[in-house]
């Protein structure tokens, strides 16, 4: 509401928002047979009030990896992105990031100061400032589901970033992809995109070999989405098993990297 509040749109007046989400999901909300304590619960009801306030927003329709989100932010000329993810941290976290479309990235000063004015003014109880708060239906005309953005990020990554399929399938490399239960599993929806060959483990003619390619909001079991030599054990073993030329891997949101290979068995960005 206080985004609304505050007309926060950018240079060129663009009143678009895009909303993205994982998949994290922390049950019923106590005292509730219907309200769930999920990430896209949460971005539904942003998704309403921006509405409410005559905003126009694009909601994911499903999970895009945050780099994904970002890329739509662009792709729609959008003024935001709201995105609700816990990144790599553990499953029964909630988090929510602020992406400014003029900037490109995480969203300053500016944009984030009226919003946490306002969050330590009006807390959750406060029955005046919930009454400023303007909704609208799910099926309002200013709420559109976006499904993510898959061919127009395969084409960016080839042209924009000059990554060449072709060239990739001609150097016989094959690669191993844990997506850690997490957005990752959007990777293999780009990599074939770019005419790569995705399968899952034995199939040997997959240039990319999907592990933990299904989402789960309990990651698995694992404590946290942190690209450790111990979470990557897994992808260790399979480059082993399927005779793999490299391993990579992302965090729960998909947007920290980390590498394997046989001579140096897990290194992680910064």
């Amino acid at each position: 509401q206080t985004y609304a509040d505050n007309g926060l749109v950018d240079a060129d007046g663009r009143p678009v928002v895009v909303i993205g989400f994982d998949h994290r999901d922390r049950g019923l909300r106590p005292g509730t047979s219907d309200e769930r304590l999920s990430e896209q619960a949460y971005a539904e009801e942003v998704a309403r009030i921006l509405a409410g306030n005559g905003l126009r927003v694009k909601l994911f329709s499903r999970v895009g990896s945050t780099p994904l989100n970002v890329f739509a932010m662009h792709h729609e000329h959008a003024a935001l992105m709201i995105n609700f993810t816990a990144s790599h941290n553990p499953a029964e976290d909630g988090g929510v990031e602020v992406f400014d479309g003029l900037t490109g990235g995480l969203a300053n000063n500016p944009v984030t100061d009226p919003i946490i004015e306002a969050v330590r003014k009006d807390p959750a109880t406060d029955q005046t400032a919930i009454s400023r708060i303007r909704r609208a239906a799910m099926d309002h005309p200013l709420i559109e589901r976006l499904e993510p953005p898959i061919d127009a990020y395969a084409a960016y990554l080839r042209e924009e970033l000059g990554i060449d399929p072709e060239v990739i399938r001609r150097s016989g490399l094959r690669v191993g992809f844990d997506a850690q239960f997490g957005a990752g599993t959007v990777f293999a929806e780009v990599a074939r995109a770019m005419g790569l060959t995705v399968g899952e483990p034995g199939d040997p003619q997959a240039q990319v070999v999907m592990l933990n390619n299904d989402l789960d909001p309990e990651f698995g079991g694992r404590r946290n989405t942190e690209l450790t030599p111990t979470n990557l054990e897994g992808l260790t073993a399979l480059i082993s098993s399927e005779g793999l030329d490299l391993g990579l891997s992302v965090d729960g949101d998909g947007d920290r990297a980390g590498a394997v290979s046989l001579r140096r068995p897990a290194e992680a960005d910064s």
